[in-house]
């Protein structure tokens, strides 16, 4: 019954995490940033998430390049 806890409790930080990650750089996807200077202190604390959004982003296929690359566009 610990690991079960203990599972969820860190399935949890992990998605809060990511969710810090999108509103902190939110001005990527649209949405409305924080403060400059509250995310350059805060951006050293983040290197984990930015690595993780960068190979997420690598690995991700983008279905809208790949339907415009048969057109000749």
């Amino acid at each position: 019954m610990r690991e079960a806890a203990t599972s969820l409790i860190e399935q949890e930080l992990m998605e809060e995490e990511h969710v810090f990650a999108l509103i902190t750089t939110s001005l990527f996807s649209g949405m409305p940033s924080p403060p400059t200077d509250i995310v350059l202190r805060l951006l050293p604390h983040m290197e984990r998430e930015i690595a993780l959004m960068t190979r997420k982003s690598e690995e991700f296929d983008d279905v809208f390049s790949q339907t415009l690359a048969r057109f000749d566009i």
